[in-house]
């Protein structure tokens, strides 16, 4: 995911990407994950979703996906939790 400003937004800082496949799913098609324990700024009103892979690199359609509101499309789905601290 990228925030507007370009940041690249993980679960985990030391992590290459936001979701790491272990392994390739090309019999798997389609095929979904989920990724959770985002943190997204609460001033961020979209984020960019793009893939990447180890051939390739980046490539495919990336999607600018709205966080106004819970978004359940065809291709994805967006559900934003705030967390109390």
């Amino acid at each position: 995911m990228v925030l507007p400003d370009g940041t690249v937004v993980k679960p985990d800082a030391d992590s290459p990407f936001t979701r790491l496949l272990l392994h390739p799913h090309e019999t798997e098609q389609p095929f979904t994950r989920s990724q959770s324990l985002i943190v997204i700024p609460p001033e961020a009103a979209h984020v960019t979703v793009r893939a990447h892979d180890s051939v390739d690199g980046f490539g495919g359609q990336e999607i600018l996906v709205s966080l106004a509101e819970t978004v359940e499309t065809e291709r994805y789905s967006v559900q934003r939790v705030t967390l109390s601290e």
